[in-house]
């Protein structure tokens, strides 16, 4: 927060309520002032509103985009509504100029470093065309003199983009575009001094996107270095002083346990740490720690403890904002898929067939086609509640034949788990059943993901 921005956010507020409207309406009015094939690209009126709470709270500046909307909706020249702010933008811009020269050199020797890595990785951005292009493309943007603001919002949108495409994209690409972007975002350190207001937003993207990258390296496998950038989401979205963004990235964490298998006692033992961090304030991060602890006390085989977490989760769900919840094809989003899988999981571990199947039904009516992975994950949970119920062979014989059906790329370690945990379920006598010997065939298989 700076002076020029304080200023700034006390002038759009005033305006604001000169003109009658609440934050949502300010929004309403910022959004209609787009022309209509604009608007299909903004923001939801939530993260609009939540943009404005941000402006006049003097966080940061207001992008070029926004600053356009606002004197159409307000019917002020930008000289009205922003005159005073630019001239203070502009004069700290030729002050950073001088430290910003001689930490070129620094960023540079860094960025070759970083390269090298990518191109350890085999990712096909760093060929020598590529490399040229990107240092040109460069240079044209620092000639525009841009507002880093508007950048920032390119990059909060590239993060929402990958929530959708973590869904439906191999993770070998997926892992590749993180890291190069992960490369590229590093070179606007140079441009974010420390008392810049845009920092925040600099490590709330690099927090989504390591936790991206964390979860993708876990999917396939590579579970150390997972953990590695768990830690660095971990750290970026503290640092970036969004509350709800560091109780999401540990409770997806916590959530990477489960699958990884750690021990129950710690990853309860955390959980009640990250419940205490929450102050019991309702965000997607708090609805996720009463989901693992409801999964982990259904493993464990308190079945009434793991009712009330269940409970629990959705009576915080009830209380989150549609902009969190109403989107289903973002692993960004917690919508009601997520508490369906958790009532899956839980019935399925404790046996109780018709809350399993109920639970089953009404997550995949949520999914629809959306989301093939969890669709799979749900149904492979209903098969393994099946075999504890005690009705093996039909448990068994549905698992394979989802399992089959499941294309090689959307085969996860998650998914391995849990087609896994169907065996895991089968009683120790039965497992030498010729019926049942077909499935430890399956997932034995070179290439599955499975693990027994």
């Amino acid at each position: 927060m700076t002076a020029d921005t304080t200023t700034l956010g006390v002038r759009l507020r005033a305006e604001r309520k000169d003109l009658g409207l609440s934050v949502m309406g300010m929004a309403e009015a910022l959004r209609d002032a787009a022309p209509e094939r604009e608007r299909r690209t903004l923001p939801k009126l939530q993260d609009i509103a939540r943009k404005i709470r941000d402006w006049e709270a003097g966080k940061w500046g207001v992008s070029e985009r926004y600053q356009l909307l606002y004197c159409r909706a307000t019917g002020k020249t930008e000289e009205d509504l922003f005159g005073p702010y630019l001239k203070a933008r502009k004069a700290t811009t030729q002050t950073a100029g001088t430290q910003a020269a001689w930490e070129k050199d620094e960023d540079d020797v860094e960025r070759r470093r970083l390269l090298a890595a990518l191109a350890t990785l085999g990712v096909a951005t760093v060929s020598p065309v590529a490399d040229a292009l990107q240092t040109i493309r460069g240079s044209v943007e620092n000639s525009l003199h841009r507002d880093i603001s508007l950048q920032m919002d390119e990059w909060d949108e590239k993060v929402a983009e990958y929530g959708y495409a973590y869904l439906s994209t191999s993770l070998d690409v997926l892992i590749g575009d993180l890291a190069a972007d992960l490369v590229d975002l590093q070179s606007l350190k140079l441009r974010l001094p420390s008392a810049d207001p845009q920092r925040s937003r600099w490590y709330r993207v690099n927090a989504g996107l390591s936790w991206l990258m964390a979860k993708s390296l876990g999917n396939t496998g590579q579970t150390r270095d997972a953990r590695a950038w768990w830690m660095t989401a971990q750290h970026a979205a503290d640092a970036s002083g969004d509350v709800d963004l560091g109780l999401w990235i540990a409770g997806e964490r916590l959530i990477r346990g489960l699958y990884e298998r750690r021990p129950a006692a710690i990853l309860l033992r955390q959980a009640a740490t990250v419940f205490e961090r929450s102050g019991g304030r309702p965000c997607a991060g708090l609805a996720s720690v009463h989901n693992v602890r409801a999964q982990l006390l259904a493993m464990e085989g308190r079945g009434n403890e793991a009712i009330s977490e269940l409970r629990n989760a959705e009576e915080v769900f009830a209380q989150l904002p549609s902009s969190v919840t109403q989107d289903i094809g973002s692993t960004m989003s917690y919508g009601e898929d997520r508490i369906r899988f958790t009532a899956a999981w839980v019935h399925a571990h404790l046996g109780q067939r018709g809350p399993l199947d109920d639970a089953t039904d009404r997550a995949l009516a949520v999914l629809g086609n959306a989301d093939p992975r969890s669709t799979t994950q749900v149904k492979l949970l209903q098969a393994a509640g099946h075999v504890q119920a005690g009705d093996v062979m039909a448990g068994v014989n549905h698992a394979m034949e989802i399992y089959e059906r499941c294309p090689a790329e959307h085969r996860t370690v998650i998914m391995g788990r849990l087609a896994g945990g169907v065996w895991e379920a089968v009683p120790v006598e039965r497992r030498k059943d010729p019926a049942i010997a077909p499935y430890r065939e399956l997932l034995s298989t070179p290439g599955r993901k499975a693990i027994m």
